[in-house]
């Protein structure tokens, strides 16, 4: 369900509906419908603003295709969870986590 994606999206990012709301240019009151199954479909007008305040693509909310993060904004989200850590043993656990997984792929 498309909402249940926002929703989800929408909490990593950290935003409340009406940041999201704010962001995207979508009224926070319709993003809760969406959220809530009350509309199930949204007009793609509505989801292109939401996908991009969210930044995934939109065929991604719609579940099209597989996401693929791009360098920058996995930079920018592991960036935010370091600076979401208050100890530095924490911090150097996540980076090697990140460095094994980076490793494993090449």
């Amino acid at each position: 369900m498309i909402g249940k994606r926002i929703a989800k999206y929408r909490k990593l990012k950290g935003y409340s509906k009406v940041k999201l709301g704010l962001l995207s240019g979508v009224s926070h009151v319709q993003i809760g419908r969406y959220e809530s199954g009350k509309v199930v479909s949204p007009n793609m007008n509505n989801l292109n603003k939401i996908a991009l305040a969210l930044d995934v693509p939109t065929d991604f909310l719609l579940e099209r295709e597989q996401f693929i993060v791009s360098d920058e904004t996995l930079e920018n989200q592991f960036k935010i969870l370091l600076s979401s850590l208050r100890k530095e043993e924490d911090r150097l656990a996540i980076h090697q986590i990140f460095d094994s997984f980076i490793a494993s792929t090449k």
